[in-house]
């Protein structure tokens, strides 16, 4: 097994070296050392070969870069695959456990905490939509840019912390909470093309879900107003709306999320 020295990358990363002909179509695969629970990693490889991960190969740009999600219950030890045409190899990388927060919210009407059948069905009905939307898979490379703050406000919640709702346990808490005045603009963290532009869900009010390409997206919710609609492409920093309290929320705030297809990952990793 040959080594890949890393200076000569110039990437802080793991290597993976390749097994068989390494003059054809070396495995080496470049990820970043910091790898957590809820992160979204951005890696690189040889172009020429495929990587996949739990069984999804992974879309890649000409430079071989590519972008996948760690789940914010992910085992210690992942593993990617990289496969030549004169190689065949396994990555496995550690991934650093962390501790959530559990969170108590009072006063949220009782009905939205265990809501009646037909509101239960129009429930499942608005989250069959955001999953669909999360489904898009385009060739966009918005992904590689930095992201920004979509708002400004007091960071009111965090990425996998438990509500307990009116004392019964919910859901984790998959985003980011920014609580600010309603009408406070709310901005695309990065470029992208709109995939769901909602006047209002049950559970997240008025919706706005942003494609960035290769599975990733953005979703803004308990929005007050959305500016922009479904296949509109947007600039970063392009207001989409305003914040509100709309859906089941208890005040007015942005509740943002980043997607790697259906997994929710750590906006707070990702944002300045």
């Amino acid at each position: 097994m040959k080594r890949v020295d890393k200076r000569k990358i110039g990437l802080i990363g793991i290597l993976l070296a390749a097994f068989g002909n390494l003059s054809a179509a070396p495995c080496e695969v470049i990820l970043p050392d910091d790898l957590q629970q809820g992160s979204l990693v951005r890696g690189r490889a040889n172009p020429l070969i495929k990587i996949s991960i739990s069984g999804r190969e992974l879309p890649r740009a000409q430079d071989g870069a590519f972008v996948f999600g760690i789940a914010y219950n992910a085992p210690k030890v992942m593993a990617l695959t990289a496969k030549g045409a004169d190689c065949a190899a396994t990555l496995r990388f550690p991934v650093q456990q962390r501790t959530y927060r559990v969170e108590r919210v009072d006063g949220v009407p009782q009905n939205t905490v265990t809501p009646d059948p037909q509101t239960a069905k129009r429930i499942a009905e608005e989250g069959a939509m955001i999953t669909a939307a999360r489904a898009t898979d385009s060739k966009r490379l918005d992904w590689l840019l930095p992201m920004i703050w979509p708002a400004k406000g007091r960071e009111s919640g965090v990425y996998g912390s438990q509500r307990i709702l009116n004392g019964t346990p919910g859901s984790p808490h998959l985003g980011l909470d920014m609580a600010a005045p309603t009408g406070t603009p709310v901005l695309a963290a990065l470029p992208g093309v709109v995939t769901l532009a909602h006047p209002g869900m049950v559970m997240t009010g008025k919706t706005v879900l942003v494609d960035h390409g290769f599975g990733i997206s953005t979703i803004y919710i308990h929005l007050s107003a959305v500016d922009v609609k479904q296949g509109q492409a947007v600039a970063q920093g392009q207001r989409l709306g305003a914040i509100g309290s709309t859906g089941r929320s208890s005040g007015p705030h942005l509740h943002f999320q980043v997607h790697w297809y259906q997994e929710k990952l750590d906006p707070r990793l990702l944002l300045p």
